[in-house]
């Protein structure tokens, strides 16, 4: 812990990612449809703060691609390293 009791990013949400996932209200089909057709099966689409993929999850199977932004590609690294020792 640091001097003002906030947890280390890492550490930030603890397990609460699959309660986010099970319970976050889906985006509505008509949307994803309309957002898919817009930008084409051909194109690659940035989610920004993609999460656990409520978002990039569904228009995955109608464009080219759904790349994470930068910033979640850290995240999900240093979620996946070890913890260190004290």
């Amino acid at each position: 812990m640091n001097l003002y009791m906030v947890p280390p990013m890492a550490d930030l949400f603890g397990g609460a990612a699959p309660y986010y996932a099970k319970y976050r209200t889906r985006p509505p089909e008509p949307a994803i449809a309309h957002l898919a057709a817009a930008f084409g099966a051909d194109s690659t689409v940035l989610d920004l703060g993609c999460g656990p993929g409520t978002l990039a999850i569904p228009p995955a199977g109608r464009v080219r691609e759904v790349r994470p932004s930068l910033t979640t590609v850290t995240e999900v690294v240093t979620a996946r390293r070890p913890p260190r020792s004290p």
